[in-house]
């Protein structure tokens, strides 16, 4: 048996959704409550895009999403990286639209934006000493096989600088877009 401690107001509801923002990538909201401001909020924190849409689901806009749409536009930085900077919010500010959209304009307007967020990066991790008689073939299969896997995915290689940490046995490679 698992205890697990859930935060007031939350119940069960906030277990689930921290279990699935530890599995999304991104987060669409286009309407909820208080659930969906918390899923957002845990998707921010792990520095994942939110993308609120204020789009008239119902009779009326209401609800989370709205909300969040507000805050969106105040801080898009908060809620995504947009590539460039600078058109984030004006691009955003073209998935608030009043009364019901036409799909076939939404559909361009919000796979657009989405192609401007950046491509998540690409970890390699291998956790073995230098050392080990296994880390030349290791080592082979990576620079052999993952390396063209990734860089035939639009990736590249990319320098963090930071020293990965002898005692941890970490090799770590990172791959972006």
């Amino acid at each position: 048996m698992e205890l697990v401690q859930v935060k007031t107001g939350l119940s069960v509801g906030g277990v689930l959704r921290e279990q699935q923002a530890a599995l999304g990538d991104i987060l669409v909201a286009a309407g909820g409550g208080p659930g969906v401001e918390h899923l957002a909020e845990l998707y921010i924190s792990n520095r994942k895009p939110v993308i609120p849409l204020d789009i008239q689901l119902k009779t009326k806009r209401q609800g989370a999403a709205e909300r969040l749409s507000t805050l969106a536009m105040e801080n898009p930085e908060r809620f995504f990286a947009y590539k460039p900077p600078e058109q984030g919010t004006a691009a955003y500010s073209t998935l608030s639209l009043n009364g019901l959209p036409n799909v076939e304009e939404f559909d361009k307007k919000f796979f657009d934006f989405l192609l401007h967020l950046p491509k998540p990066r690409v970890f390699f991790a291998r956790l073995m000493d230098k050392d080990m008689p296994e880390f030349d073939d290791v080592e082979k299969f990576f620079r052999n096989v993952a390396d063209y896997i990734v860089i035939d995915a639009g990736y590249e290689r990319f320098e963090s600088k930071i020293e990965a940490s002898r005692e941890a046995f970490l090799n770590v490679e990172t791959f972006e877009m």
